[in-house]
């Protein structure tokens, strides 16, 4: 049966969807840009790491990590949507919760 979409029907829990996996995979997501966002923080250091040392190694290396660094730049923001969506099925799985919780005290009583 079709059934009519309102504004109020986004935050109104459905009875076949199971919102621990949708949270969890939100979470997933999130989790993910937060670490992309960090990973590229901690390795987009300042220009003479390595430098100072004399050592071919660490300049070699400190070459391979900006390039590493250069690539991972910009890549969180794919997972920017995940974070308000990840907000929104905390709260729908509250309200799922609740519902089943009344459910089943419900069906206690009878």
């Amino acid at each position: 049966m079709f059934t009519m979409f309102t504004p109020i029907s986004l935050f109104r829990p459905a009875k076949d969807i199971n919102y621990n996996f949708i949270t969890a995979a939100y979470g997933v997501g999130t989790f993910l840009g937060v670490f992309l966002y960090s990973l590229q923080r901690i390795l987009h250091a300042p220009e003479d790491v390595g430098t100072n040392a004399g050592n071919v190694d660490i300049i070699a290396s400190s070459e391979s990590i900006k390039e590493f660094s250069q690539s991972l730049q910009g890549l969180y923001l794919i997972f920017v949507p995940f974070f308000p969506c990840f907000i929104w099925s905390l709260w729908m799985r509250r309200n799922w919760l609740c519902k089943e919780l009344d459910i089943d005290e419900h069906k206690k009583k009878d």
